[in-house]
């Protein structure tokens, strides 16, 4: 056994405790290679913060404006000492199809900036289309495991 896979052996415990698997259910999980692996790499996800800056923003009813930041750690939580205080859920809504994305980049130990579709907008249509207005994030990542692709 490598020195590697018994620290993991050692951490498995733990994380079992932390989200009060019971042992048939950490069985279930630690079935599935994806899990494996995304564990396996936590420290990608332990040393990355997920951006979403505000890029434009017209008739945004929260006040998103332009240079804000919605800012997650690398599993995707929201850090919200270090967010708008106000955030609108038709912004947060489109980053749940591409956090995941991000996410699959540190699994696989790949570039989590690399993505062709780095941006998303909130789900108001704007005031020209019925709606009220619109608001455009691009995402980005930040920290050592981002830094070494650069």
């Amino acid at each position: 056994m490598s020195e590697k896979t018994m620290d993991m052996e050692k951490f498995w415990p733990k994380f079992q405790k932390k989200l009060g698997y019971n042992d048939e259910e950490m069985k279930i999980f630690r079935s599935t290679p994806q899990y494996e692996d995304m564990v396996k790499n936590s420290f990608n996800f332990m040393e990355s913060r997920i951006i979403a800056e505000v890029i434009e923003a017209r008739g945004c009813m929260a006040g998103h404006k332009v240079g804000q930041k919605i800012v997650m750690d690398g599993n995707g939580h929201l850090l919200r000492d270090e967010c708008p205080e106000k955030m609108c859920i038709l912004l947060l809504g489109p980053l749940m199809s591409v956090v995941p994305i991000i996410m699959q980049t540190f699994k696989d130990n790949t570039d989590p900036n690399g993505s062709i579709f780095p941006m998303v907008r909130c789900t108001d249509v704007g005031v020209e289309n019925g709606g009220w207005g619109t608001v455009r994030l691009k995402l980005y990542t930040e920290g050592p495991y981002a830094d070494k692709f650069k």
